[in-house]
């Protein structure tokens, strides 16, 4: 959530997110789970580990999710 201020503006950001480093926006930096591609239009081929969904998702085609509902990772 960001604020104007006279001149300028701030960001206040939720819970397991982070401010960037001009404070324009805020970065998702929760862990979830990985899956490595679709199957059926499903997430399938779950990754060990937990990453954010940076990381996960800079390889195309992917899906990453918290808790019980992956979705699909943006098409860049």
């Amino acid at each position: 959530e960001c604020s104007n201020t006279v001149g300028s503006y701030f960001c206040i950001c939720p819970r397991g997110y982070i401010t960037s480093t001009d404070g324009s926006r805020c970065i998702d930096q929760r862990t979830g789970t990985c899956f490595s591609g679709l199957v059926n239009g499903r997430c399938a081929q779950e990754l060990p580990g937990r990453m954010t969904k940076m990381q996960c998702c800079c390889e195309p085609g992917r899906c990453w999710g918290i808790g019980t509902i992956p979705e699909a990772c943006p098409v860049r």
